[in-house]
C-alpha cells in the first residue's frame, strides 16, 4: 500500500487581538504570528510561510475640519477646539499713519516733479528753445509714477487712510495733526485751513483732565487755525483757548489776545479768561479784572 499522504488544513485567517498594558513576561514556546489578512498557510519542510493577501480595500479619504459658520460668516461656537475662529485681520494701531505718511511722500515728489516739469516748460517758451528730445531731464519721474493724472489719486488716498487711521483708533493725535497739516498745504485756500479746523475739532479730547502735550498741540492748531480765519465767535476757539491757557498760561497767547481785543471781542475774552481760572464771568474778581479792561 502506498504510504498515507497527510495534508494540513488551511489556517483561518486570525485577527490580531487588542492588548492593554504591559504584556507578561516569561520562558515560553515561541509562537507564530498570523497577521489578519494573510493567505493560507502551508508547510513546507515542516516550516510555516504565510503569504501576504493584497487588500483590495482602500484607505478612506481624510477631510480636513471645517468650521461651521452661520448666516452672516461667522464661525459657530461649535467648532473644534483646535480649530481657532478667524475674525479677521486687525492691523495694529499706528499702521494706517505709517502709510499715510508713505503716501503723502509720494504726493510730495509727484507734486514737486510736476512743479518742475512746469517751470522747465515755461522757460523753454519764454526763452524759444524747442526741445529736442535728447537732452537729459535733469529732473526725471519718481520711478513709481505709471501714468499721468495721478496727483489726484495720490490726493485721494492720502485722504482716505488718515480717516480709517482716525476711525480704527478715535484718539490717535498723529492721524488728526498729519491730516490736517496735508489739508491745510495741499488743499487750495482757504478751503484747506477750513478743512483741517474740522479734522482737528473731531479729536475727542478729554473732559475730566488738563490736557497732554499731544492734546495742547492740537488745541494750539484749532486756535491758529481759527484766528486766521477770522472765526472769533467759533465756539471751539474758546475751548481750545481755555484748555490751552491752563497749561501754558494765558500769557502765552497774548498776540491772540491783542487780536481778539482789537477785533472787539470783549465777550470771549471774558470767557476765556474766566474759564482758564476755572471761574465763571460773573465770579466778582473776575468783574473787577474785566472792568480793569474796559471789557464791561
Amino acid at each position: 500500500m502506498p504510504p498515507t499522504q497527510t495534508t494540513a488544513k488551511a489556517a483561518p485567517a486570525a485577527k490580531a487581538p487588542a492588548v492593554t498594558g504591559r504584556p507578561k513576561t516569561g520562558l515560553s514556546t515561541p509562537a507564530t504570528t498570523v497577521a489578519a489578512g494573510s493567505s493560507k498557510a502551508t508547510i513546507k519542510g515542516g516550516k510555516e510561510t504565510l503569504t501576504p493577501k493584497t487588500s483590495t480595500k482602500t484607505a478612506p479619504d481624510v477631510q480636513p475640519a471645517k468650521i461651521a459658520t452661520t448666516g452672516d460668516g461667522d464661525a459657530s461656537q461649535s467648532q473644534p477646539k483646535t480649530v481657532e475662529k478667524y475674525s479677521g485681520y486687525i492691523p495694529p494701531p499706528g499702521i494706517y499713519v505709517t502709510m499715510g505718511q508713505v503716501l503723502t511722500r509720494r504726493y510730495v515728489a509727484l507734486l514737486e516733479y510736476q512743479q518742475s516739469q512746469e517751470k522747465r516748460q515755461a522757460t523753454l517758451e519764454k526763452t524759444g528753445d524747442q526741445p529736442t528730445g535728447k537732452e537729459d531731464n535733469p529732473n526725471p519721474p519718481p520711478a513709481w509714477v505709471t501714468k499721468e493724472g495721478q496727483l489726484p489719486e495720490l490726493f485721494k488716498m492720502v485722504v482716505d487712510v488718515y480717516t480709517r487711521a482716525i476711525e480704527d483708533t478715535p484718539t490717535l493725535h498723529d492721524a488728526y495733526i498729519e491730516l490736517g497739516a496735508f489739508l491745510e498745504h495741499h488743499s487750495p485756500a482757504p478751503q484747506g485751513l477750513e478743512q483741517a479746523v474740522d479734522v482737528y475739532t473731531r479729536f475727542p479730547f478729554p473732559q475730566t483732565t488738563e490736557a497732554t502735550q499731544d492734546d495742547l498741540y492740537i488745541h494750539t492748531e484749532i486756535v491758529r487755525a481759527l484766528m486766521l480765519l477770522k472765526r472769533y465767535k467759533d465756539p471751539a476757539l474758546v475751548g481750545s483757548m481755555v484748555a490751552a491757557a491752563r497749561v501754558v498760561g494765558i500769557g502765552a497767547m497774548s498776540k491772540w489776545v491783542e487780536e481778539l481785543d482789537g477785533a472787539g471781542q470783549s465777550r470771549v475774552l471774558m470767557e476765556v479768561y474766566a474759564g482758564a481760572n476755572r471761574k465763571g464771568v460773573d465770579d466778582p474778581e473776575m468783574v473787577a479784572f474785566f472792568k480793569s479792561r474796559y471789557w464791561m
